[in-house]
């Protein structure tokens, strides 16, 4: 029981880096997926279409790092709860 709770602490705390780093590259992650659409298009686009297809691919990757620093952060707070409370020394 106590290497499951560790391997879920581990793994949430996992999550949590690898959302903070989307939420913190997110705006270069944007370009990139802005720039392989412009070389799959093959021609460039307008300044108007680029900038709100740039916005858009920016808030997904803050989306996604938001959600899974969330999710990696509860779930590390939720077992390292548990590992302190097993850690307990009875009375």
């Amino acid at each position: 029981m106590k290497k499951t709770v560790n391997i879920v602490c581990l793994i949430g705390c996992l999550l949590f880096i690898i959302g903070i780093y989307f939420i913190f590259n997110s705006v270069g992650m944007g370009r990139t997926m802005l720039d392989n659409l412009i070389t799959e298009l093959g021609h460039s686009l307008d300044t108007e279409e680029a900038n709100i297809l740039l916005s858009s691919y920016i808030t997904s990757a803050r989306y996604a790092g938001t959600c899974l620093s969330c999710f990696g952060g509860a779930i590390s707070i939720i077992s390292g709860a548990k590992i302190l409370k097993e850690r307990e020394i009875p009375a």
